[in-house]
């Protein structure tokens, strides 16, 4: 699980690059935040994380990333 802001000196792209590294990982940019994300929105990031510790399978309708294989 990979969580960022959108303002931040680490960039998106290195977070991007690291989350194509994850077989199984999740990415969330936290919108209106800077590195100090847990401090500016810390439920929503708390949200993030408990529902990825609790193995929420991710609500999606057209996966490409963790598009599920039949072999």
């Amino acid at each position: 699980m990979i969580v960022s802001s959108d303002d931040d000196l680490v960039t998106l792209e290195s977070q991007l690059a690291l989350y194509r590294t994850l077989q199984k990982g999740e990415l969330a940019v936290v919108p209106g935040t800077s590195h100090m994300l847990m401090f500016e929105k810390p439920h929503v990031v708390t949200d993030i994380i408990r529902n990825f510790l609790n193995g929420a399978e991710p609500t999606t309708y057209f996966p490409i990333h963790r598009a599920r294989s039949d072999n």
